[in-house]
């Protein structure tokens, strides 16, 4: 995907995209609904979304799963076992899904049908 300079994965960084506001006010409700199903990341990992719980995959054998949620324009992934909190700036795009962090790396992800049943 071709993006401009200082606008990391096209997704137009920094105004918010649907489904927030670029005011910061959130439009899904808190609702994470949307991004349910199976997503894959630029560097090969698989993030995993369901009913509010996420795992993420950086290989085949290596997993963490936790909870996530939406406040004011970003996504809140809560780790179950160091129960760490991490906040992104999300950018959602019909399948495609960038979340940036406090330091402006951007990870970018793609909608994807693996991801098992349920996925």
């Amino acid at each position: 995907m071709p993006t401009a300079p200082g606008d990391p994965g096209g997704m137009g960084w920094p105004a918010p995209s649907m489904p927030s506001a670029a005011d910061g006010r959130d439009r899904t409700g808190g609702r994470t609904e949307f991004l349910d199903g199976a997503w894959e990341g630029s560097g090969g990992e698989l993030l995993l979304i369901r009913k509010g719980m996420f795992r993420v995959y950086a290989s085949s054998d290596s997993y963490r799963d936790g909870h996530l949620s939406i406040e004011r324009s970003q996504l809140v992934l809560r780790d179950e076992e160091s129960c760490q909190t991490h906040r992104y700036d999300m950018q959602h795009r019909a399948d495609q899904l960038a979340l940036r962090d406090a330091d402006g790396q951007v990870l970018e992800f793609r909608r994807t049908e693996e991801g098992g049943p349920g996925y």
